[in-house]
């Protein structure tokens, strides 16, 4: 008859083979570890049941990753499709899909651009208190000033370069 429901259907591996650069053995790897997450067979974990896994756990972005794994919804809730579309951004290093995923972090207010806020926010979380406020706001401006095309905001392609010469 059907497949076991423990396994990744051979569609949705097939799919997830094509649109990611993730070889079917992963996948099936990673499938297991998504369904144990997902103890009540829901279909999708919260973004707390994601956050709270090792892999996770010591990310100062990991809310925020998570909620961008989550569609961009206002509810918590992160696919097994959604979590290996991720998976496969931070698989590579400096590719488009990465760039795109990272600045979608950095915008907090998802207004399409990077302001002194967004960054200022974005720094607290990956810098914790290895630095005080006024500190963190000197790199921003100095960040704003030498990479900017307009002096106010970092714009994608603006992100970009910093990422490439990072």
């Amino acid at each position: 008859m059907g497949a076991d429901s423990s396994e990744i259907e051979e569609e949705k591996l097939e799919r997830l083979k094509n649109e990611t650069d993730i070889k079917s053995s992963d996948i099936k790897k990673c499938h297991e570890k998504f369904k144990a997450l997902d103890k009540e067979k829901k279909g999708f974990v919260s973004i707390t049941d994601l956050v709270n896994i090792p892999e996770f756990s010591k990310n100062p972005l990991r809310y925020h990753v998570a909620q961008n794994m989550s569609n961009n919804n206002n509810n918590d809730a992160i696919n097994f499709e959604s979590f290996m579309k991720v998976m496969d951004i931070f698989k590579n290093n400096k590719t488009e899909k990465q760039y795109k995923f990272m600045y979608e972090l950095f915008d907090i207010d998802r207004d399409g651009k990077i302001s002194s806020e967004d960054m200022l926010v974005t720094f607290k979380l990956l810098l914790g208190c290895s630095l005080n406020e006024e500190q963190i706001m000197e790199i921003v401006d100095k960040t704003i000033r030498e990479y900017s095309s307009d002096q106010k905001y970092i714009y994608y392609k603006d992100f970009v370069r910093i990422m490439n010469e990072a």
